[in-house]
């Protein structure tokens, strides 16, 4: 919501981060979906949605279909997805807040939304839109996908706290994520969470042990996931793996290192990621459910 101010905005607007670091402006935000992504919206497989639960937890999903299975009004002001009833949304309810993404990868375009739910069934899930900011950036992963073949055997849902060897492959080869912070009303108090992407070659998410090293490239995103962090440090990431038709979830804690040494860099990132901060993410749990719709690259 743009008119409430939120503890954590603008914290990071100082001489150390340069100004393209800077959030969106309110003339970037609207109210609605625009006009010109209503056909955006109906052409994507996928959205990235967060949501707090009633106990205070953050959880974030995945969710894929069919081109169409996401839909806007015409107004724009409310979307409408169709759900296949194998989504797994634990305690996203009626009034709650949520927060999601849309990211066409083929046209390195996103949409950022928040709304409120409206109506949750075993079919639709439709949100009323608070707002909305459609953008580019240089960081989306050229890549477009389409349906895949279902995947042999039973869905796949695993939780734990130690990174395995395939859990850290999967970390060390994504180009693609989503950062889950949150937000507090200074006036009202009431909580909310607020998602992000972050993109990168292959390998720009570095992984020692529990912690994630991340570079946070000029224009790779909002300043405000990590304002929000300096607030509360409690984050959670959404990574996704297509081949193995799952996602995976990590919650833990973040760290900001505003002024990071060279040793943190890699040679070949020491330009871009000089330009701004590193931030780390140490993991406390994760968990891994299936996609509810398979997808696969598109090999074309």
């Amino acid at each position: 919501m743009l008119d409430p101010v939120y503890e954590g905005d603008l914290t990071l607007q100082k001489p150390v981060i340069i100004t393209s670091h800077a959030p969106h402006s309110e003339r970037d935000i609207q109210r609605r979906i625009p006009a010109g992504a209503i056909n955006f919206i109906s052409a994507q497989h996928t959205m990235a949605l967060c949501w707090l639960t009633g106990d205070g937890s953050v959880q974030t999903r995945y969710l894929t279909g069919p081109q169409g299975f996401i839909t806007a009004t015409g107004t724009g002001r409310q979307l409408t997805i169709s759900l296949s009833g194998k989504e797994h949304l634990p305690h996203l309810l009626t009034g709650d807040s949520v927060g999601g993404i849309l990211l066409d990868c083929s046209g390195q375009r996103r949409l950022r939304l928040d709304g409120i739910v409206q109506n949750i069934d075993q079919s639709r899930l439709v949100i009323n839109i608070e707002d909305a900011a459609t953008n580019r950036s240089k960081y989306v992963q050229t890549h477009s996908v389409e349906p895949g073949p279902e995947p042999d055997g039973l869905p796949y849902f695993e939780t734990g706290t130690f990174l395995d060897n395939g859990i850290s492959r999967w970390i060390k080869k994504a180009d693609t994520f989503f950062v889950i912070s949150q937000q507090s009303c200074k006036i009202t108090r009431v909580p909310r969470t607020c998602m992000s992407h972050r993109g990168g070659e292959s390998g720009f998410v570095k992984l020692d042990r529990q912690r994630l090293t991340i570079p946070d490239y000029p224009g790779n995103g909002l300043t405000g996931s990590l304002d929000n962090y300096l607030a509360n440090p409690l984050g959670t990431l959404l990574f996704t793996d297509f081949d193995g038709n799952q996602q995976l979830q990590l919650h833990g804690t973040v760290s900001l290192d505003l002024e990071p040494s060279g040793e943190e860099q890699d040679h070949e990132d020491q330009d871009k990621a000089s330009t701004g901060p590193v931030w780390h993410f140490d993991v406390d749990t994760w968990s891994i459910e299936p996609l509810a719709f398979p997808l696969q690259y598109d090999a074309s």
